[in-house]
């Protein structure tokens, strides 16, 4: 008899607790849908956003997209860094202030960022410019100095950096960077060739250093 009045007496506290619960969050779930509605109601009421034609910076903090690299690629990652992609066959262009970008597209994994220039014989010397560019050349790993001669007024100069990249996010993520070397290099160029000159050092005949077959139709 004792036993089963306690059995019914713990039923009941059972059932209310179950009670008590179930209208808590009966009351909790009324009060998300309330704040949910007042959201929906203030954004309906917000104006609108104009949109512009200013590219939009997407950098993604982590590798998490493992797309296999090729020229579409290689657009869109240009875009993800806030610039305008030009297709140009075998390599893809872009401008940044007032420099033109070239990234080759016909090698994957194999790729090649570079910034070149024309320059004339008549503002340069030369042989200093060769000298440096070997020089400067065979202190960086990746990146190289490449001088092509043409005539007095038509030759390329060219700063180039160069890696193995597989996949979409990581090229992407290492664009910005690629740019940050070609920059150093065209600063220690620059810095090696006013020694040079300054110095009156020659190259020597054998010290060119040619643009390669594909860099040689790229328009400063």
């Amino acid at each position: 008899m004792l036993i089963g009045l306690i059995i019914s007496i713990a039923l009941a506290v059972t059932f209310l607790c179950l009670y008590v619960c179930a209208a808590q969050d009966k009351a909790s779930l009324n009060k998300d849908n309330e704040w949910l509605r007042k959201q929906r109601d203030e954004s309906s009421k917000a104006p609108a956003v104009t949109q512009t034609t200013e590219p939009v910076v997407t950098k993604a903090v982590e590798d998490t997209d493992k797309r296999i690299m090729d020229k579409d690629a290689v657009m869109e990652a240009v875009r993800a860094n806030g610039y305008a992609p030009v297709d140009e066959d075998d390599y893809v262009s872009f401008i940044r202030g007032d420099y033109k970008f070239a990234i080759i597209v016909d090698r994957f994994p194999f790729v090649a960022v570079a910034c070149g220039f024309n320059v004339e014989k008549k503002d340069w010397n030369f042989n200093a410019v060769k000298k440096a560019a070997r020089n400067v050349t065979e202190r960086y790993m990746l990146g190289k100095v490449l001088f092509e001669e043409h005539s007095d007024d038509d030759n390329d100069l060219i700063f180039q950096v160069s890696a193995i990249e597989k996949q979409y996010g990581h090229f992407r993520n290492s664009l910005e960077n690629y740019i940050g070397v070609i920059s150093d290099i065209e600063n220690s160029f620059r810095k090696e060739y006013n020694e040079l000159e300054e110095k009156g050092v020659a190259a020597a005949p054998d010290s060119d250093i040619h643009l390669p077959e594909y860099a040689q139709k790229w328009e400063a």
